[in-house]
């Protein structure tokens, strides 16, 4: 048996239908029975659905992870960045206030 996703694309291409692909239909051996052909071209149509519809929920979940990581890496650059303008500021007016003389030679001695 084929890849059913290969085997519904190429139907696809052919425009055609994976039983035809398949091969030619058997007599049926009962009035009214499917035939090999058409149950495996609908299982494999199936199992074409659902693979798609499987890497579709794993495409959105790498993309909510993706978004999530980049978020957080975003707030922590944010976050460097505000802290570093903070300590800027206060070391800047720390260096700025005059110490006064008598103060000063206290500290001196």
């Amino acid at each position: 048996m084929p890849d059913a996703e290969l085997l519904v694309r190429l139907a696809e291409e052919l425009d055609t239908t994976p039983a035809a692909l398949l091969g030619p239909e058997l007599p049926p051996e009962t009035e009214g029975s499917s035939t090999t052909a058409e149950q495996l071209g609908r299982i494999a149509e199936q199992l074409a659905v659902k693979n798609r519809r499987a890497r579709r929920i794993w495409k959105i979940a790498a993309g909510v992870l993706i978004a999530f990581a980049a978020v957080n890496l975003l707030l922590i650059l944010l976050n460097f960045a505000a802290f570093r303008s903070f300590t800027t500021e206060a070391e800047i007016t720390a260096e700025n206030q005059a110490v006064p003389a008598a103060e000063a030679s206290i500290q001196t001695s």
